[in-house]
This record gives structure tokens, C-alpha cells and sequence, in this order.
């Protein structure tokens, strides 16, 4: 999977603005919307905040990743958010948080999540995008 089939221009926002992890779903909720793959956006919030109850979203040194398995989505896509003000809300954890990933992908299709995962992983542990 290629991470230019992930992501577009249309499925980044450097600009968000919000004080706590609920508004932050909301915002990357809102950036979905625009995406053509994108079917029912109250389908993907609530898987995300089905998977908020359950666990906690992954929290790296800056930044969170919420996902979203659901039939709101009809191919897997990454969503990117920085937050203009920079720290944007601290986690449960208490870190700061500056920047936000969405990673959705159509139910029955763990796999394919689990594959964007990856190349995610893999693009953040290059040198020159930390």
C-alpha cells in the first residue's frame, strides 16, 4: 500500500484548534468529511469513540492516533492534523499533544487498518519527517 493512496492535501489540516480529545475527534471528523471515500461521518466518530472507551488511542511523543473501522468509509485513508497554537490538549497521559492522526478503513478490513498502521509507522521513523 503506498502512502500517496492514504493521503491527499484535501485529508491534511494544520490549523486545528482544540482543547480536549473530544473536540480533536470532532475537528478530524469534520477533515473526513471532505474526503470522496468518506460516506457517513457519524459512523466514523462513533467507532472512534467506541475504541476511546474500550482503550485509550495510542499517544506517541507528540501526537495521538485515533482510528476507526467502520461502514462510514469505503477504502482505508489517513487524516493529518497539527494544532496552529501548537500544544492542542494534553492526553490521559498527560502529554502534550501536537499532532493528531486519523487512520479510518471500511469494517471487515482489519488487515488493511492494520496495514496502514505500518506504513504510517515505517514513514514516521524516517529522520528528516520527525
Amino acid at each position: 500500500m503506498k502512502f500517496t493512496d492514504l493521503i491527499n492535501e484535501r485529508n491534511i489540516d494544520l490549523t486545528l484548534s482544540a482543547d480536549s480529545e473530544l473536540e480533536t475527534i470532532v475537528s478530524m471528523v469534520d477533515l473526513a468529511s471532505h474526503c470522496e471515500k468518506v460516506e457517513d461521518t457519524g459512523e466514523i466518530a462513533r467507532s472512534i469513540l467506541h475504541y476511546e472507551v474500550m482503550a485509550s488511542s495510542f499517544t506517541g511523543s507528540c501526537g495521538v492516533v485515533f482510528h476507526s473501522l467502520s461502514d462510514g468509509i469505503s477504502a482505508p485513508k489517513i487524516f493529518f492534523g497539527r494544532f496552529d497554537k501548537g500544544i492542542g490538549y494534553h492526553s490521559k497521559g498527560g502529554r502534550s499533544i501536537d499532532i493528531v492522526f486519523l487512520v479510518a478503513a471500511p469494517t471487515g478490513q482489519e488487515r488493511e487498518l492494520a496495514d496502514v498502521f505500518e506504513t504510517l509507522d515505517r514513514l514516521l521513523q524516517q529522520e528528516q519527517i520527525r
